[in-house]
């Protein structure tokens, strides 16, 4: 197993971040790979629609952008945990420890990019 880090957000993850977004996935009870709804294009603006139910303060200051940094905008490590979780459940998919970044989860745009990468999408500006 690679030795990982010990600062989060500095390239990857604390390690305890798999285990609590795996804690995660249990207490709200994953269902393995079904989605909530056929699958189809994932455009950046459901993954907007989802931070928005996930993490209602972050538009406090301005409306949230596709491209918009999560981060600068009031998304914290918390947060960024039910996002994770949100993703998962919507699109049936499971991020791997190597996309639990800060890069990946930097903006709506990033994330909706990995998860077209998972589901087999081809990648679109949308």
């Amino acid at each position: 197993m690679a030795q990982r880090s010990a600062r989060a957000f500095e390239g990857e993850w604390l390690p305890s971040w798999a285990v609590v977004v795996q804690l995660m996935r249990i207490i709200y009870g994953k269902g393995g790979s079904v989605m909530h709804e056929p699958l189809r294009t994932i455009t950046n603006e459901m993954i907007v629609d989802l931070i928005r139910v996930q993490v209602p303060d972050i538009e406090a200051s301005r409306p949230l952008l596709s491209d918009a940094d999560l981060w600068s905008a009031g998304m914290d490590s918390l947060s960024s945990v039910a996002v994770i979780v949100a993703v998962e459940e919507q699109f049936g998919v499971e991020f791997p420890d190597e996309l639990l970044t800060r890069e990946v989860f930097s903006s709506a745009a990033a994330i909706a990019e990995a998860v077209r990468n998972m589901v087999g999408q081809d990648s679109m500006a949308v």
